[in-house]
């Protein structure tokens, strides 16, 4: 199956589910409950939310950006913004968000940036990410275990899984990173399996090129393993970013005027519910996201109020960032169309 194919059934099985979802609200909630319960909200709290996923997405590229800078590699800040935009839009619409790095990687090599480089770049960066999920999750756990004791106890499992699946990608990329032998062992399996099977032509040009990817990736990690305060600066910002991610549904809860729980425990249930779904093998982790936000949920928000409180939490930590990396695809894309039709040649 290719990559188009792919990403459209991904952008289906999201459409499917978002209908399932908003059939499911609507069965139950009729538009002028909607619409009731919606013209209430506190707009102070919406516009937080929306400037936390601003800031979220700044973060995304400025992170990137500062890596290539400390390696004295030369990529506008826009640029890697634009392009760090355009792989969480990827993310979001492939199974186990595995779509969004080649796609960056790919649009890094247009604009200069070596692949081993740009792939270190990413990989440090997921290291970041993936450590402060499990470490928030796990600092959650163990502040609020009496609530999640007597009210998500049942979660237990799915909690286990996801720590430990969330921290196999950092073990491989560690394992990687530091063991240039096997990397290389690996690469040039893949290379051969795709010379085998007609894809690749010219077997001996793409092994060297594999060789070459090796010995950048691994130096360019080596060099972070010898500068340890370019990882903790990344590891800091990447901590601030998924804390202002995980936030939105306290400025959700807030914006429907709710005082009750505090920004902690709702922080913890954030970082667990997150930790417990982002395994699901599905695009956005779709569907276990919803159920798991009314399970963990159900007790926070009183009522009618939960579903609309899903509603406007999905909208912006998942709807919005695809509403916005798919526009910049779009445009890239019809930017891309009028420079071939200006120039064929080129």
């Amino acid at each position: 199956m290719n990559s188009k194919r792919k990403n459209v059934l991904g952008a289906v099985y999201i459409a499917v589910t978002v209908g399932i979802v908003l059939f499911i609200g609507f069965k139950s909630h009729n538009l002028h409950a909607a619409f009731h319960v919606l013209s209430k909200l506190k707009k102070a709290w919406i516009l937080a939310a929306l400037l936390s996923m601003a800031i979220f997405v700044l973060l995304e590229g400025y992170i990137l950006h500062y890596f290539f800078k400390k390696q004295n590699i030369k990529v506008g800040f826009w640029r890697t913004l634009k392009i760090a935009a355009i792989g969480l839009y990827y993310s979001c619409i492939t199974p186990s968000s595995t779509g969004g790095q080649p796609v960056q990687v790919y649009y890094f090599k247009k604009y200069g940036v070596p692949a081993g480089a740009s792939t270190s770049a990413l990989a440090i960066k997921l290291i970041c990410y993936q450590l402060s999920a499990v470490f928030g999750s796990i600092f959650s756990f163990f502040m609020f275990h009496g609530y999640i004791r007597r009210n998500l106890w049942a979660s237990m499992p799915f909690i286990v899984t996801g720590i430990i699946v969330n921290l196999l990608p950092v073990i491989i990329l560690l394992l990687l990173a530091f063991k240039k032998a096997l990397l290389q062992k690996i690469a040039g399996g893949i290379v051969l399996f795709l010379h085998k099977i007609k894809i690749i032509k010219d077997k001996e040009k793409t092994l060297q090129k594999s060789r070459e990817f090796a010995d950048e990736y691994c130096g360019q990690l080596l060099y972070i393993k010898q500068n340890p305060r370019i990882f903790a600066s990344m590891m800091l910002l990447t901590a601030v970013q998924i804390t202002v991610l995980m936030a939105v549904v306290f400025f959700v809860y807030s914006a429907f005027g709710l005082k009750k729980y505090s920004l902690f425990l709702l922080l913890a249930l954030q970082f667990i519910l997150y930790t417990s779904v982002s395994f699901a093998p599905l695009p956005g982790a779709s569907g276990a996201q919803e159920t798991g936000f009314y399970f963990y949920f159900n007790s926070i928000f009183p009522g009618k109020e939960l579903y609309f409180a899903l509603l406007l939490w999905r909208f912006f930590t998942y709807y919005l960032t695809l509403l916005f990396g798919g526009s910049l695809v779009a445009f890239d894309g019809i930017a891309a169309f009028f420079k071939r039709k200006r120039n064929p040649a080129g």
